[in-house]
């Protein structure tokens, strides 16, 4: 099992759905991978670019990532910024987040090595309230997770 991308549209669409000045961003991609291609590497082929700045990479648990995601993907806002209230007790997007936590699990179990990574000068979604970015490295494959929200 795999990070689903039609699971993160489930969950951005719920979040964005009646949203106030906020606007998520998820997305998951899956390179081959070969050898002893560098994480570096792995970021630029997974955004199709020659060169991306990435900053530091550091090593992380599947409980650090779910941690995290769950931390931003639940994110209240306040009166004026954030996902509508309704949307976070919405059934579909707790069973989304729950398969969601399940694929990351599962990822996780396949890989060698996880990392957390930031993008200080590239970003394909300008990350304004929170922020992520995970790369899994199996010994034939990379996936990358990201994820942001703007207003």
């Amino acid at each position: 099992m795999h990070i689903q991308q039609q699971t993160l549209i489930t969950i951005a669409d719920c979040l964005n759905q009646g949203a106030r000045n906020y606007s998520v961003f998820l997305q998951t991609y899956r390179i081959p991978r070969s050898g002893e291609t560098s994480s570096s590497q792995l970021i630029c082929d997974a955004f199709g670019k020659s060169s991306v700045m990435v900053g530091e990479f550091q090593q992380v648990t599947a409980a650090d990532v779910i941690s995290e995601v769950r931390g931003s993907l639940t994110y209240v806002g306040d009166s004026g910024v954030g996902p509508a209230p309704a949307a976070l007790q919405a059934p579909v997007f707790q069973e989304a987040i729950s398969g969601l936590t399940s694929q990351i699990n599962a990822t996780a179990q396949g890989s060698i090595t996880i990392e957390r990574f930031t993008l200080p000068e590239w970003h394909p979604a300008y990350p304004v309230f929170w922020d992520f970015a995970f790369l899994f490295t199996s010994p034939t494959e990379a996936t990358v997770l990201i994820g942001s929200s703007s207003d």
